[in-house]
């Protein structure tokens, strides 16, 4: 879990830094943005920040709960919570960008760019474990 510093700033400052920061990553190019987020992100940072995109991206799919925690080695109770909170449109910015960027390869170019981190666990893709789990699926639904 990463450190957060229990000195609180201001408001007004926390909210300076973040613009800030926010205009900094749009004047990035794509390869740029990847270099700086390995820089400055610690591995764990990386993909912790990757596994919540992913959550949310394969909860816009329909994926069911146990799947999602298996591929990505979470509690489904952490899936849980991520569901509970995009029905209750916590995350409407990232859902339009899951439901715009449909397809597991796509979306997960873009995850990568963002924090240049590939889904180790399995020594597989995102995208191969997805049409896995779509292969299940169908072969449950013909059943």
């Amino acid at each position: 879990m990463p450190h957060v510093s229990k000195r609180k700033m201001p408001p007004s400052v926390e909210g300076a830094i973040e613009k800030h920061m926010l205009d900094f990553l749009e004047v990035m190019s794509p390869q740029t943005r990847r270099t700086m987020f390995s820089e400055l992100l610690t591995r764990t940072e990386r993909i912790m920040l990757a596994k919540r995109l992913s959550i949310l991206f394969l909860i816009t799919r329909g994926q069911p709960t146990l799947a999602i925690s298996e591929m990505l080695r979470i509690s489904p109770s952490t899936v849980a919570r991520f569901e509970l909170a995009v029905r209750r449109d916590n995350y409407p910015h990232i859902t339009r960008w899951c439901d715009k960027h449909r397809t597991a390869k796509e979306a997960m170019r873009l995850v990568e760019e963002f924090v240049g981190i590939f889904f180790e666990s399995y020594n597989k893709s995102l995208n191969q474990i997805l049409k896995e789990q779509e292969r299940k699926k169908k072969k449950f639904i013909q059943q």
